[in-house]
């Protein structure tokens, strides 16, 4: 234990405070999946940002306004098809 693979401050026992990786193979399926995470995640900011862009207005105005009416507001009719 205690050896550091990257030069970050987050490898070690900050990366896994709980210990919940108990191999190394553990350990990197869930540095794995936090960089999947982490890249899903900056995708969803940039569709938040376009539907902002388009629609000027935020993400949750766009979801009431779907909601209250689903046929007539959405990603077809924004973008005019």
């Amino acid at each position: 234990t205690g050896v550091q693979t990257c030069a970050l401050p987050i490898c070690g026992k900050w990366f896994n405070p709980f210990s919940m990786a108990a191999t190394p193979e553990k350990m990197a399926e869930y540095k794995l999946k936090e960089v999947k995470n982490g890249r899903l995640a900056m995708i969803a900011m940039v569709g938040f940002a376009t539907q902002a862009f388009v629609t000027e207005q935020g993400p949750v105005a766009n979801w009431m306004e779907h909601l209250a009416n689903p046929g007539h507001s959405g990603i077809f009719v924004n973008m005019g098809l």
